[in-house]
C-alpha cells in the first residue's frame, strides 16, 4: 500500500470520519384526510447518536419523496449520492472546534415488513419463500410435512446480498434469452422490483421485433441484447451498496412484527372467543379496575378498547401486552391464556432498552420466543404456517447480536414524522408537489440548523460561522420552538424503551412538597417517629421539631413516585418490595420515606409470576429517599380471593360524574397482589434485581422436533378436511347453478316468450328487443313483476 494513505492525503490533516446512517423508505399518504395520497418517502436518522436522543424527531432529516417514483428507483438516486461521499466533505465539527471530513454509510434499513422485502429485492410475505432473511419455506404442501413444519420455527440458511444479486442478473439474462423467470422467482423467493419492470420492457420489446418478419433468430436475439445493454437501472441499487448487506441489514422490527403482528393476532383471536361466549362486559369490567401504577403509560380506556377492538393501533396493542393475562383469566381456555402469558414476557424482554449480558439475553429470548411459537401452534397449526411473522421473530437473537437491542430497530419515530411531512404536503399546490415539499423540508432544516447553534461557512471570508448568543438563547428558552423542532430536553426526560416521559428534575431522592396548608407539621405527628429504621438510621429529633411533607418523590430510575405506589427500596443486592403508603418527609438530618413492607413469596401457580404478601402484623419501615430504586407494578390476586364483578360504579365522563354505570371488580382484601413481570417500563431493571430462576424463561415443551411431527400430523389431517370440504361445496354450488339455470329455461319455454336478440354498440348484453304481448311470470311466482321489477 502506498504511503501515506491516499484519504490521509485527501483531508490535508484533517480528522476523517465514517457517518453511518439509518436510511428508512415507505409509502405515506399526502393528506390529513382518509382520501389516499400516495407518496414514496425517505428519511434517514444518525446511527452514531446517543441512544436516549435517536427517537427524538429533532433528529430525523427528510431525503426525498415523489409520488411517481418508488422506493428503489429513488434509491438509485440516493446509493449514488452516498457513494460519491468516498473522497470525503468537508465540515465543522463544534465539539472539536475545527475542520473534519466526513463519508457517509448506510447503517441499516429499518422499515416494515413488506418494504424490508422489496428493499432486499425479495418475493413478498406472499411467496412460498417468505423470509427475505433466510431460505425457509415451500410449497403449502411441503410446509404440512413434518420437517417442513418443523424448519418454520428456526432460521433457516442465511440469505446475502451477494448471492441475492447473483439470482437476479441469473433472472434478467434469462429473460433476455426468452425463458420465463415466475417459476424461478417462486423457486428461490428472489423478485426484484426494478428487474421486474425490466423483465416486462424485455418481453414488450421482444414481441415488437417478432413481428418484424425479415429479422431471423439470431439478429431477433442480437437486438434485444443491444437493447437490454442499453437499459439502466435494472436491479436493485442497494445490492451493490458497500458496507450494506439488505438480507442482514434489515433488522426485525417490533411495532410491526410484535404489536401490529402476532399480539394482533391473538388480540383477534382472543376477542373472537369472548364475544362466542358473551363474556366481553366482564372482561371490559376486568381491563377498568386493572392498575397502571408503575407501567408509565396513559390509562386503559377499556371502552374504547372494546367497542373498536377491531381497528387499535400500535400503543393500543402495547398496553394490552402488559395486561392482559389478568383480564382473562378464567374468560379463556388455558392454552389461549398461556399464549398471552408467553407474549408478554417475550414482548417485555424485547423491549429492554439496555443489554448486560448479550449471551444470556439472547438464550433467554429465543426460548421465550420458541415456547411462544410452541403454544401458539399447538392452538393453530395453520396460523403458523399463513403467517410469516411468527417466522420472522426466531430472526430477532441474529440481530440483538448485530445491532443491539431489538426497540433500537423500530420505525416508531419515522411514522410520527409523516405527520410532518403531511404539513408540509398540504401546503403544496400539487402542481409540482414533490419540488415544494422538497424546498419546505429545506427551509426547515435551515431554520433548525441556524437556531440549535449549527455552523456554516462564509461565503466571503471562508471562515466557519453561527447565529450570535442572543439567537441561540430564543431556541434554548422558547419552549415552542423546540416542540416544533421536535426536540426533547434530556436533562427533563429520560428514555422509556422508544418513548420519552417527563421526570422530577433533580437527582434520585428530590421530594416535590405538598400544598402549603398541608406542607408542615411535627415530627410526633409522622409515622415516621414510630416507623422501623431499615437501611436508615433512626433520626434524633425531639417531639416538636418542625418537618415538611412531600407527596412525591424521584426514585434512582428518574421515575416519579406517588402516595400508594409499589416500589423496590433498598441496595441493590439486598433490595424490598415496599408500598409508599405515606407521606415523605424532610428534616434537617435528611429525607426519609416512610413505607409498608411486603414479603416477596413464590411464583403463582397459574400466572408463574412472583406473588407479595401483606404480613398479619403491618410493618413500617424507614428508609433514605436516596435508596428508592423504583417503581413496580403489582395486580391483585382476585383468583385467590375470587374477585367478583358486582360492583357497579358511575362512570367519569370528562371529568364529570354521570349517571350511567359500569361494572368493576370488588377486591375482597388488600394483602395479596402479583408482581407484573409483562411491565415494559423498567423490565430490565426488574430483571436485575429478582433471582435468575424467576426471570429466565423454561421450556415448555422438552422435546421440540416430536411436538411440531405430532402437529403436523394433525394439521395434514386438518389441511385435507378442508380441502374436501371445499370440493363438496365447489361441485354443490356447480350443481345448483346448473339446475337453477335449467329451471329459468323450462319458465322461459312455459311462458311462450319469443325473445328476438339484437344487440347494438349503446345496448346492455342483457337488454332484448322484440317480445311477444304473452305474459310474463317470475320462476317461483304467481304474479306479474312490476315495472320496477322489470
Amino acid at each position: 500500500m502506498a504511503m501515506p494513505h491516499p484519504t490521509r492525503i485527501r483531508a490535508k490533516g484533517r480528522p476523517f470520519f465514517c457517518v453511518w446512517i439509518k436510511l428508512w423508505g415507505d409509502d405515506v399518504s399526502g393528506n390529513r384526510s382518509k382520501q389516499w395520497n400516495k407518496h414514496w418517502n425517505w428519511y434517514l436518522a444518525h446511527a452514531g447518536i446517543p441512544k436516549q436522543l435517536l427517537n427524538q424527531e429533532y433528529f430525523v432529516r427528510f431525503v426525498s419523496t415523489s409520488p411517481h417514483a418508488g422506493i428503489l428507483e429513488q434509491g438509485a438516486g440516493i446509493c449514488e449520492q452516498i457513494r460519491a461521499t468516498k473522497d470525503g466533505y468537508v465540515a465543522f465539527d463544534c465539539h472539536l472546534g475545527e475542520e473534519v471530513m466526513f463519508s457517509l454509510g448506510v447503517s441499516t434499513l429499518p422499515a416494515d415488513n413488506p418494504m424490508q422485502s422489496e428493499l432486499a429485492s425479495h418475493i413478498g410475505l406472499k411467496g412460498n419463500c417468505f423470509c427475505h432473511r433466510c431460505n425457509v419455506g415451500g410449497t403449502q404442501e411441503e410446509k404440512t410435512t413434518a420437517e417442513g413444519f418443523h424448519v418454520l420455527f428456526m432460521p433457516g440458511s442465511q440469505r446475502s446480498a451477494k448471492t441475492t444479486r447473483q439470482e437476479v442478473l441469473a433472472q434478467v439474462q434469462d429473460v433476455t434469452r426468452g425463458q420465463d423467470v415466475e417459476d424461478r422467482q417462486r423457486k428461490t423467493g428472489v423478485k426484484d422490483a426494478l428487474a421486474q419492470k425490466f423483465i416486462q420492457r424485455v418481453t414488450q420489446e421482444r414481441i415488437q421485433l417478432s413481428k418484424d418478419s425479415q429479422l431471423s433468430s439470431q439478429e431477433l436475439e442480437e437486438r434485444i441484447d443491444m437493447w437490454a445493454t442499453s437499459q439502466r437501472d435494472v436491479m436493485n441499487p442497494f445490492l451493490e451498496e458497500p458496507g450494506l448487506d439488505v438480507n442482514l441489514d434489515t433488522p426485525v422490527e417490533p411495532l410491526h412484527t410484535v404489536l401490529l403482528g402476532v399480539i394482533k393476532y391473538i388480540w383477534a383471536a382472543t376477542c373472537n372467543h369472548l364475544a362466542s361466549t358473551k363474556a366481553l362486559d366482564v372482561f371490559q369490567a376486568r381491563l377498568t379496575s386493572l392498575s397502571i401504577r408503575g407501567l408509565n403509560m396513559p390509562p386503559l380506556r377499556a371502552s374504547y378498547l372494546i367497542q373498536y377492538r377491531g381497528a387499535l393501533i400500535g400503543c393500543q396493542f402495547k398496553q394490552l401486552a402488559q395486561v392482559m393475562p389478568f383480564a382473562i383469566h378464567g374468560l379463556v381456555n388455558e392454552d389461549l391464556f398461556k399464549i398471552w402469558l408467553a407474549a408478554g414476557r417475550m414482548t417485555a424482554t424485547m423491549w429492554y432498552p439496555e443489554i448486560d449480558n448479550v449471551d444470556l439475553y439472547c438464550k433467554n429470548l429465543e426460548q421465550q420466543i420458541s415456547n411462544f411459537l410452541d403454544l401458539v401452534a399447538t392452538t393453530d397449526p395453520e396460523r403458523i404456517k399463513a403467517k410469516p411473522k411468527f417466522h420472522i421473530l426466531m430472526h430477532t437473537p441474529e440481530d440483538v447480536r448485530r445491532f443491539g437491542p431489538p426497540i433500537l430497530s423500530s420505525t416508531e419515530v419515522f411514522e410520527c414524522y409523516n405527520a410532518v411531512f403531511r404539513f408540509c404536503s398540504i401546503l403544496s399546490n400539487h402542481q409540482a408537489p414533490s419540488c415544494d415539499i422538497s424546498q419546505k423540508f429545506s427551509s426547515l432544516a435551515r431554520f433548525k440548523h441556524i437556531t440549535s447553534g449549527g455552523w456554516w461557512q462564509d461565503s466571503t471570508t471562508e471562515k466557519w460561522v453561527r447565529a450570535g448568543p442572543d439567537l441561540r438563547q430564543i431556541f434554548l428558552k422558547t419552549t415552542w420552538i423546540q416542540e416544533y423542532l421536535g426536540w426533547l430536553n434530556p436533562m427533563l426526560t429520560v428514555p422509556d424503551n422508544i418513548c420519552y416521559k417527563l421526570i422530577c428534575p433533580g437527582r434520585p431522592g428530590n421530594i416535590q412538597l405538598c400544598r402549603v396548608d398541608e406542607r408542615e407539621t411535627f415530627w410526633s405527628e409522622t409515622k415516621a417517629s414510630s416507623a422501623i429504621a431499615l437501611l436508615a438510621k433512626q433520626p434524633t429529633c425531639p417531639n416538636d421539631t418542625q418537618v415538611l411533607r412531600g407527596q412525591r418523590v424521584t426514585s434512582q430510575t428518574q421515575d416519579a413516585v406517588k402516595l400508594g405506589d409499589f416500589v423496590i427500596a433498598g441496595t441493590v443486592h439486598a433490595p424490598g418490595i415496599s408500598r409508599d403508603g405515606a407521606r415523605c418527609h424532610t428534616t434537617a438530618t435528611g429525607t426519609y420515606l416512610v413505607m409498608e413492607r411486603f414479603t416477596l413469596g413464590g411464583l403463582h401457580a397459574e400466572y408463574q409470576m412472583p406473588t407479595l404478601h401483606r404480613p398479619i402484623e403491618p410493618q413500617i419501615v424507614l428508609f433514605h429517599a436516596e435508596q428508592l430504586h423504583m417503581p413496580v407494578n403489582i395486580q391483585h390476586d382476585c383468583l385467590r380471593g375470587q374477585c367478583s364483578t358486582a360492583s357497579s360504579v358511575h362512570e367519569i365522563q370528562e371529568r364529570e360524574r354521570t349517571e350511567r354505570h359500569i361494572l368493576t371488580i370488588s377486591h375482597v382484601d388488600d394483602a395479596h397482589f402479583i408482581l407484573n413481570m409483562q411491565a415494559l417500563h423498567n423490565a430490565h431493571v426488574l430483571a436485575r434485581v429478582l433471582p435468575s430462576d424467576v426471570t429466565q424463561a423454561k421450556p415448555v415443551v422438552e422435546d421440540r422436533v416430536q411436538h411440531h411431527r405430532d402437529i403436523a400430523s394433525k394439521l395434514q389431517v386438518i389441511t385435507s378436511d378442508r380441502q374436501e370440504l371445499n370440493r363438496a361445496k365447489r361441485q354443490l354450488t356447480k350443481t345448483m347453478h346448473t339446475e337453477q339455470c335449467s329451471g329459468v329455461k323450462r319458465s322461459t319455454e312455459d311462458a311462450g316468450i319469443d325473445t328476438v336478440v339484437r344487440m347494438g354498440p349503446s345496448m346492455h348484453p342483457h337488454q332484448t328487443i322484440g317480445t311477444t304481448a304473452a305474459p310474463f311470470v317470475l320462476p317461483g311466482s304467481d304474479t306479474m313483476p312490476s315495472s320496477s321489477q322489470l
